[in-house]
């Protein structure tokens, strides 16, 4: 279990930066939300994200992606 409880103290020590950010006044980079057949999926931005919630924020920037159609292999 050790490898998860530092797994768990990676993401607590990076939401707690990016909270000390926001109490700064600072302007957090957008997340990456990615569209998928049955909504939007956050791609990159957890720590962003969860400290955006903490800090009680009403909105937040965001880039929305839509992925590429994908082709069998070997088709050009």
């Amino acid at each position: 279990m050790p490898k998860s409880s530092n797994r768990w103290g990676y993401y607590r020590r990076g939401v707690k930066k990016y909270l000390a950010m926001l109490a700064k006044g600072l302007k957090l980079p957008p997340v990456l939300l990615l569209q998928q057949p049955g909504g939007w999926t956050l791609q990159d931005g957890s720590h962003r994200f969860e400290a955006l919630m903490k800090a009680g924020a009403a909105t937040y920037d965001a880039f929305l992606g839509k992925p590429k159609k994908k082709k069998p292999i070997g088709e050009s």
